[in-house]
C-alpha cells in the first residue's frame, strides 16, 4: 500500500480509504490512487484486511486449583493459540463453588 501511496502521491491512509470506499476523497484523487494500483498490479492481502477489520475473540478461562498438574501445560496451549488465532485471553482465579 505504501508503494501505491508514494506513486499516486498521497498518504497511505488516503489509498485505504479508497480502497474500502469509505471517508470522503476527491475524485481526482481516487484516480491518481486507481492509477497507481493498475500501474503496480496491486491486490490487497485479504488476510491483512480480514485480520484489520476484524474485532478479536474474547475467551474467559476460570480456574479454581492452581496446583492442578494439567494447569500449566494447558494455560501455555491456550496462550500460544490465542495469540495466533486474533483471540484475548482472560484467565481468572475463581474459589469452587464461585458463581459469579
Amino acid at each position: 500500500m505504501a508503494d501505491v501511496a508514494k506513486l499516486a502521491g498521497v498518504s497511505a491512509m488516503t489509498v485505504s480509504r479508497v480502497m474500502n470506499g469509505k471517508g470522503l476523497v476527491r475524485e481526482t484523487t481516487r484516480r491518481k490512487v486507481a492509477d497507481a494500483v493498475a500501474a503496480l498490479n496491486y491486490t490487497p492481502n485479504q488476510e491483512a484486511r480480514n485480520l484489520a477489520g476484524s474485532k478479536p475473540i474474547r475467551v474467559g478461562f476460570l480456574y479454581s486449583n492452581p496446583s492442578a498438574g494439567y494447569l500449566s501445560e494447558f494455560l501455555v496451549g491456550l496462550l500460544s493459540q490465542s495469540g495466533l488465532n486474533n483471540v484475548q485471553l482472560f484467565v481468572e482465579k475463581c474459589e469452587a463453588g464461585q458463581h459469579e
